[in-house]
């Protein structure tokens, strides 16, 4: 059985918008957690009024700080 994944990323806002941020997560990074409490304080209006698409994609990467991210994207992807 073949399953077929059209969008492996989360996105917010129009896919048309003239602004796309695109943002690779790992759960485990504190530089993440630090953009994304800046980027939710920022970007909602924008993506609202249709100017910005928000794209996130998960993110792996063999570091022992980031195992239990890499972890966790593994798991959504389920």
């Amino acid at each position: 059985m073949t399953r077929v994944i059209e969008n492996a990323f989360l996105s917010y806002g129009k896919e048309d918008a003239p602004v796309k941020v695109e943002v690779f997560l790992n759960l485990a990074c504190p530089y993440c957690a630090t953009f994304f409490q800046s980027a939710d304080e920022t970007l909602p209006s924008y993506i609202e009024n249709g100017q910005v698409q928000y794209v996130v994609k998960h993110y792996d990467k063999p570091r022992e700080m980031l195992l239990y991210g890499t972890l966790a994207n593994a798991f959504f992807r389920l």
